[in-house]
């Protein structure tokens, strides 16, 4: 397996601001085999509808927006949840099978399956001259 299968494409930057909003870098878990690439990113308060995910020119970008909650007929005295946008992008060094891939979430914690292409392998017949 090649330890250079992923290539972060930010500064790892905990959070930037953009515009008005604030854009978070969440933290990763990855994981290879040798058939698969498994990511899992903590987007805590994003449901499946507010997941996009991108796969272009080798580069993986994950963004999420979680839902905001408001709770009708309080007002706010302290709060330290901030609110913004999830983003992160990784360069995949591997060949992988686009139309395969896979993402699903759950308790907060999104996972992307990324299969990889395997060369097929060709068993060459030697014949006697």
């Amino acid at each position: 397996m090649s330890a250079k299968i992923i290539r972060e494409e930010s500064q790892n930057q905990v959070v930037e601001p953009v515009r008005n909003d604030t854009v978070f870098a969440p933290r990763v878990n990855i994981r290879e085999t040798e058939g698969q690439i498994v990511i899992e990113a903590d987007m805590p308060g994003v449901s499946e509808s507010g997941i996009d995910i991108s796969l272009e020119k080798r580069i993986l970008t994950i963004e999420g927006l979680p839902e905001k909650i408001e709770t009708e007929g309080y007002g706010r005295i302290y709060s330290e949840f901030r609110y913004g946008i999830f983003r992160r992008s990784f360069s995949i060094q591997a060949d992988v099978d686009n139309d395969n891939i896979s993402a699903s979430v759950k308790n907060g914690v999104l996972t992307i399956v990324l299969p990889k292409i395997v060369p097929a392998k060709k068993k060459i017949v030697v014949s006697a001259g």
